[in-house]
């Protein structure tokens, strides 16, 4: 079992379940590592959504912050082509990037994970869509990168100001 939080600063701190070694039926979380998710070209972004998948695997959208900095104690950095869109990663061992979902013209707000298998994703309010993911686009079966070819099924009427 592996728990994620995200941050402020683009951390992503993973926790493992181990057991207390006292008896106990409940698990003792165990500091697993923190990777931090940055953009790159010295841009940061701060975690905005996460989402758990099917086989080790986090749905996590960000956004880009003015500042930001190298969080102390990294175990890795994940460095990501953009700021608008949906990365699917292993959390369970080294925390890759398994598919790159594109699609959204603004950050991703929201997330839920599909009884398919697929994701549903809602971006913000200068997008005002909402996406289906197939499981095969969350494993990067269809290219490292997806484009926009994920179904709308529904649009905002006008863009909202």
């Amino acid at each position: 079992d592996v728990l994620v939080c995200g941050d402020a600063w683009g951390g992503l701190r993973r926790w493992r379940a181990a057991d207390a070694g006292d008896g106990s039926p409940h698990p003792h979380w165990e500091r697993a590592g923190l990777l931090q998710v940055r953009p790159g070209d010295g841009r940061y972004a701060s975690v905005v959504c996460l989402e758990p998948l099917r086989g080790g695997r986090m749905a996590v959208s960000i956004e880009e912050v003015a500042g930001g900095g190298v969080l102390g104690g990294v175990s890795g950095v994940l460095d990501v082509p953009s700021t608008r869109a949906v990365f699917v990663l292993d959390v369970g061992t080294r925390g890759g990037v398994v598919a790159v979902l594109n699609g959204h013209v603004d950050a991703v707000r929201c997330m839920c994970a599909l009884p398919t298998g697929g994701l549903l994703t809602g971006g913000g309010k200068m997008d005002a869509t909402i996406k289906v993911w197939e499981n095969s686009h969350l494993n990067g079966q269809n290219g490292a990168e997806e484009d926009s070819d994920a179904p709308v099924i529904t649009e905002a009427a006008s863009q909202l100001e």
